[in-house]
């Protein structure tokens, strides 16, 4: 349970007076350990390594907090406000983050597993290089959202939008991207392998080099799309559009083994611009 002078601290007795207790006791991790604080104004506030797991966060702004190291586990933290904060290596394992506003905030090198981002907003944020396999992120904004190196491996990416988002290098192999708006993103070096890419938009995303062994991509738009040196062996384009797409570079990718191109749209040798 929480520590109550801790929580009467942060709550009751304003915002200087617990910046004053954290700096004349550095060493004290704040135990807030299954505190009700949701719908609380915590703004700025310096959380550094503080024990959150469990606690009640919901609907509580966040905005520009400092939880780095922080423990939130299991914590409940839909529809809460933490744009702009500071999450850097915070343990977030299995934490409710439905619909929260993360959008510009640091969560590199966060342990986001088992956690749900349903509806969550974060774009602009920086993810790159965290482990977030089968996290669930169901029509969450990722738009222009740093997520290089990421592994994103059977997430749930469905309905989500990535636009402008830089996805290089990151494994997405079985990630679940129907449609999905990857609009201009960047996917270069990127393992798509068995990613089920349905009705999503690729349309002039970077996938030069990506690996998208037997991924499905019926319906897909990848119109202007960056093909060059991309894997599709095994991969089922039904219906996919390649218009604005070099038809040398098509015909490599109908030549590649195992590719399924039925009804492909696509510019006619001599109707490229």
């Amino acid at each position: 349970m929480a520590n109550p002078q801790h929580v009467h601290l942060l709550l009751k007795r304003g915002g200087m007076l617990w910046k004053a207790w954290r700096e004349q006791n550095q060493k004290i991790r704040p135990d807030l350990t299954r505190a009700d604080l949701s719908g609380a104004d915590l703004s700025n506030a310096d959380l550094r390594r503080a024990a959150l797991n469990n606690a009640d966060l919901h609907g509580a702004t966040l905005s520009a907090v400092d939880l780095s190291g922080a423990k939130l586990h299991n914590a409940n933290l839909n529809y809460a406000r933490l744009s702009g904060a500071d999450m850097r290596s915070a343990d977030m394992r299995s934490a409710d983050l439905h619909h929260a506003d993360l959008c510009n905030a640091d969560l590199r090198d966060t342990d986001l597993r088992g956690a749900t981002l349903i509806g969550a907003n974060l774009s602009g944020a920086r993810l790159n290089d965290i482990n977030l396999h089968n996290v669930n992120l169901h029509h969450a904004r990722l738009n222009e959202a740093d997520l290089s190196g990421v592994n994103l491996g059977s997430a749930d990416l469905g309905g989500t939008d990535l636009s402008g988002a830089n996805l290089s290098g990151a494994n997405l192999s079985y990630a679940r991207l129907h449609n999905a708006n990857l609009s201009g993103a960047n996917l270069s070096g990127a393992n798509l392998s068995g990613a089920w890419l349905n009705d999503a938009r690729l349309n002039n995303a970077n996938l030069s080099g990506a690996n998208l062994k037997r991924a499905g991509l019926v319906s897909t738009i990848l119109q202007g799309a960056n093909l060059e040196n991309a894997i599709f062996e095994g991969a089922h384009l039904e219906s996919a559009d390649l218009r604005g797409i070099p038809w040398l570079l098509i015909m490599d990718l109908t030549l590649q083994p195992g590719v399924i191109c039925k009804n492909l749209r696509y510019d006619r040798l001599g109707d490229e611009p």
